[in-house]
C-alpha cells in the first residue's frame, strides 16, 4: 500500500513540475565588440538539424515571420537584436 501511494505520489509531482512543451536553447549571437564606429556585422550560433533561427532589429520577439537567418548581419547603428530557434520537430 504505501509503495502504490508512493508512487502516485512521485507521479503526481512529476507531471505537475514537468515542462509540457520541448523548449529549444536559446541562438548564440557572436560579434567582435558591441562598440564599434560605423558598422558591425554578426553571426548567429544554433546547431540542431531541421531548425531555423529568425531574428529582429528591433528588439521584439521574434517570430517565423521575421527574417530567417542565413548569413552575417551587418548593422550601422545602436540596435537590439533578438534571435530564436524554431523547430517542426518539437
Amino acid at each position: 500500500m504505501r509503495k502504490t501511494v508512493l508512487l502516485i505520489f512521485i507521479f503526481m509531482v512529476h507531471y505537475c513540475f514537468a515542462q509540457q512543451q520541448f523548449q529549444l536553447a536559446t541562438p548564440l549571437l557572436k560579434y567582435r565588440s558591441m562598440f564599434f564606429a560605423d558598422t558591425t556585422s554578426f553571426t548567429i550560433n544554433f546547431n540542431q538539424p531541421g531548425a531555423t533561427v529568425h531574428y529582429t532589429l528591433n528588439g521584439e520577439e521574434p517570430t517565423e515571420k521575421d527574417p530567417l537567418y542565413k548569413k552575417w548581419v551587418t548593422i550601422t547603428k545602436r540596435t537590439i537584436v533578438k534571435a530564436k530557434a524554431f523547430s517542426n520537430y518539437f
